[in-house]
């Protein structure tokens, strides 16, 4: 049951916060965890689960989230970590306080990334890196290892390009590795270099076309840099390849959305609903497609249901409020 709990949680965090359709979507810097840290000015510290310490689970939380203009945390999303331990990470995020982002004087907000550690009793990120830097040391022909130790950099360290170049060794050690391609695509977007990212995704599908997660991946990317009309392409390869899931669905309304296209996006985002209820992302995007179709009450009642399953998410609250105060005039 814990187990299940923490499982829903961390797909409920996967999923992007959306803006409404009214609101202009804030101008960010994209700032990874390896200068954020020096900023972070309070915030409590991470509690390890007990029933992860019962089951001696052990690892690292990498979450992103913005970094709002008063040094606030808002907009928190899961990239990767274990489910029982990812509500903790997020509780202590949560909390945490930074000195604002100037830019040209003005405050700004900024998209950052950081590793949330959960290593009771070893708390070098040098200590947990040695296995993996013996590993390549012991066996530098291997890119396997190699992959291996540019994962534990950017997991642990967050070092982008550290753990590119050990990813890079891999496909020198053996062209044509397409796991390594998705390693660095990975690598870059946390630099926010999606169109980097992007080819490295088509790179590995030259070699493995029927990879359904490297197109959605590739279709994720292709939105971070507003071609739609690519991503949609993508996602649609990914509905061929299978299986289909709720997230998928979102992913082509929020698309469809994006191109204003409401009446393409309902269905979508209702086949999404269906397959999982407990999704505000997609009961906001509902939300956004059905208001632009004009039909309100049931718009409102979407807002209402993402509202209460973010409430973290202010955007969520500012539409379900607009919207409730323009239908009582």
């Amino acid at each position: 049951m814990i187990f299940s709990r923490a499982l829903r949680t961390a797909v409920a965090f996967l999923i992007p916060f959306a803006l409404s359709a009214q609101e202009a979507p804030p101008k960010l810097l994209c700032n990874p965890a390896a200068g954020q840290e020096t900023l972070r000015i309070s915030g409590a510290r991470q509690v390890y689960p007990g029933f992860a310490e019962f089951t001696k689970i052990t690892g690292s939380v990498r979450l992103k989230f913005i970094i709002t203009r008063d040094g606030t945390v808002r907009n928190i999303s899961v990239l990767w970590g274990h489910p029982l331990l990812v509500q903790a990470a997020i509780d202590a995020v949560r909390t945490w306080r930074y000195a604002p982002t100037l830019l040209d004087g003005k405050p700004v907000e900024v998209l950052s990334a950081v590793s949330v550690d959960f290593y009771p009793g070893v708390r070098s990120s040098t200590t947990r890196l040695l296995p993996f830097r013996e590993a390549v040391a012991k066996h530098p022909d291997d890119p396997q290892h190699h992959l291996a130790l540019g994962r534990a950099l950017l997991y642990e360290t967050g070092d982008v390009s550290d753990a590119v170049a050990e990813f890079n060794e891999a496909l020198k050690l053996k062209p044509g590795l397409p796991e390594a391609h998705y390693a660095i695509a990975g690598a870059v977007e946390e630099k926010c270099d999606f169109t980097s990212a992007g080819a490295e995704y088509r790179k590995g599908l030259e070699l493995e076309p029927k990879n359904q997660m490297a197109h959605r991946n590739l279709a994720r990317s292709l939105e971070e840099t507003g071609l739609c009309d690519q991503a949609l392409a993508e996602y649609a390869e990914a509905m061929r390849i299978g299986p289909q899931d709720a997230l998928l669905h979102y992913s082509i309304g929020r698309c469809l959305l994006e191109k204003k296209d409401a009446d393409g996006a309902v269905p979508e985002l209702r086949e999404a609903l269906k397959r999982e209820k407990d999704f505000p992302a997609a009961n906001y995007a509902l939300g956004q497609a059905l208001e632009q179709k004009g039909d309100l009450k049931e718009a409102l009642q979407h807002y209402y249901i993402a509202t209460k399953g973010a409430k973290d998410n202010p955007a969520y609250a500012a539409s379900y409020n607009r919207l409730r105060e323009q239908l009582q005039k």
